[in-house]
């Protein structure tokens, strides 16, 4: 590789000067003056809708500067400078949730090897067969995720964190120059949160260059040399990792709440209690015996759960242990095998849709299938109905309801912005709020927090706090601990299908069953010495590609 007359580690790869992009007519990023030299690894940081992502995809060359913004992009790769990413592409892989969304809501039907496999030639669809090279070196990307349990089901069967581990081995397949992962350990287990961490480590150690995106702090590998604030588009600090990770500047760069009083919007007309419990039983939702199959194959077995009207429940356990599956039972979108039974507000019958305006939901399947480009208001909206879009008239009282409810997630700005033009953050909170339009009896999340920045978790966390001392009940998947609000009364644990443990939440943080599912909590996630160059080609990621 031609040297240019600069000593390594003083070239830049890739060159960023006073550029501005635009999407569908607005502006996201302004004046980006930025640049990546070889040896550095990079974070981004900053608060939904900072522009992290869009920064991203213009690295890679997915999205072009403004015309007008008279900016450049400047790729140095083979030495040799170029303003248009063709050849470049190739060289950056990039992971995303909006990316593992697209598998969902376009119907790609591809198992976990297919997927990987795609990785070699960057398409959606396996279109040839890879070489026994490629092959073998697949094999060792998948033995190093422990992904041999998933390259047979479909992905779209997957878990949202098995999702992304398929995605993030594709991205290895390709061997990049430069790996960049957007929000990568979403969704992600403890054990799988640690693993992933470990690997992104050894990769960058080895000589691939990473870029990655997150809002937690500790996910802040060692590798990690420079880091970069976001705020409203704009760059507001940037530097080395020790002189710009100081706390004060996290907080003013992620946008650290003020707490705000927190009043809760009017509810119906029928006060709570009388319209409460049917047949004046005292659970809302009482699971027996229930096995689940989905397309032949059993995902849930022997689920035996109550719900009582005082309780909040939490339900943890790794990727793939059924916890969303759980959670689609409890609102009704799937149903117990033949001698599983399943009541809810007292009686195991009903109209169905009457059942689902009493449970508010929200999970990352269901962001993935806003398809079609809604106002945050219109999706809002779309909460009365229990639907994707819009298909009925809103009412008067059902848009001033829905006003209210936004006004208490704070969420004006959004009201009017298209959800392409969206953070993933951002399309979050709001739905949420479409998951409390109807004010229901109980709220089902799974994964709330996930895709939030520092500020609107703890704003959101805090009003389901507030939400559940005036009735509405909570049950919520998480796979960080320290998102358990104060009212969880209770956990379930679950493994492999089956509930492994459940009970009062003190009993079973005592337990063993949750070291059994997470590990040593206390022990430090990196070690020092990372031997990736014994697992993968010679320590060579993406630097001797042909």
């Amino acid at each position: 590789m031609e040297n240019s007359g600069k000593k390594q580690g003083d070239r830049s790869l890739i060159d960023i000067r006073h550029v501005d992009v635009s999407l569908q007519g607005q502006r996201i990023l302004t004046d980006i003056s930025w640049q990546l030299k070889e040896g550095e690894h990079w974070a981004f940081m900053g608060g939904n809708g900072a522009g992290k992502s869009t920064l991203l995809k213009l690295i890679r060359g997915d999205l072009w500067p403004d015309p007008e913004s008279r900016g450049r992009r400047i790729y140095r790769f083979d030495g040799t400078e170029q303003e248009g990413p063709v050849g470049i592409r190739e060289s950056i892989a990039f992971v995303s949730p909006e990316r593992q969304d697209a598998y969902a809501r376009n119907g790609w039907d591809l198992t976990g090897e297919e997927v990987i496999f795609t990785g070699f030639f960057d398409t959606v669809w396996l279109q040839q067969e890879p070489g026994e090279e490629q092959r073998a070196y697949a094999e060792r990307i998948i033995s190093l995720l422990k992904l041999k349990d998933l390259r047979e089901k479909s992905i779209l069967e997957m878990s949202e964190g098995e999702g992304r581990k398929i995605l993030i081995a594709r991205a290895l397949v390709s061997q990049p120059r430069v790996l960049m992962l957007d929000e990568f350990c979403s969704g992600l287990d403890i054990p799988s949160r640690r693993k992933l961490l470990h690997l992104i480590e050894r990769i960058a150690q080895s000589g691939t260059q990473i870029i990655f995106t997150t809002h937690r702090v500790e996910e802040l590998i060692p590798s990690v040399s420079h880091i970069l604030f976001l705020k409203g588009g704009q760059i507001v600090g940037r530097g080395k990792r020790e002189s710009v990770l100081a706390p004060e500047s996290v907080v003013e760069a992620l946008g650290h709440s003020v707490r705000r009083r927190i009043r809760i919007p009017g509810r119906k007309s029928s006060p709570r209690g009388e319209r409460g419990l049917d047949n004046g039983n005292a659970y809302l939702v009482n699971i027996r015996g229930a096995d689940v199959y989905l397309d032949g194959k059993e995902i849930l077995e022997e689920i035996r759960w109550k719900m009582l009207k005082n309780e909040n429940w939490a339900i943890l356990g790794e990727n793939g242990a059924g916890k969303s599956t759980l959670l689609k039972l409890i609102l009704g979108d799937i149903h117990p095998a033949l001698g599983g039974t399943i009541s809810r507000f007292g009686t195991r019958e009903g109209d169905i849709m009457d059942v689902k305006k009493r449970i508010g939901y929200l999970s990352s399947e269901l962001q993935g299938n806003y398809d079609s480009n809604l106002t945050g208001e219109e999706v809002v909206h779309s909460g009365f109905f229990s639907s994707i879009g819009i298909y009925r008239e809103v009412t008067d009282r059902q848009k001033e309801i829905a006003k209210k409810w936004i006004r208490f997630f704070d969420v004006e700005a959004l009201c009017g912005k298209e959800i392409f033009s969206m953070s993933y953050g951002e399309l979050r909170k709001i739905l949420v709020v479409r998951a409390m339009v109807n004010d229901p009896d109980i709220l089902v999340l799974d994964e709330p927090c996930s895709g939030l920045d520092m500020s609107a978790r703890e704003d959101l966390l805090n009003a389901l706090e507030k939400l559940s001392g005036t009735g509405t009940r909570i049950v919520m998947v998480t796979h960080h601990p320290e998102d358990l609000i104060p009212s969880i009364t209770h956990l379930l644990v679950m493994e492999k299908g089956r509930i492994l443990d459940k009970g009062r939440k003190e009993k079973i943080l005592g337990k063993k069953s949750l070291s059994a599912l997470y590990g040593d909590l206390s022990q430090s996630p990196f070690p020092e010495h990372f031997p990736f160059h014994q697992t993968c080609r010679q320590g060579q990621m993406g630097h001797d590609r042909r």
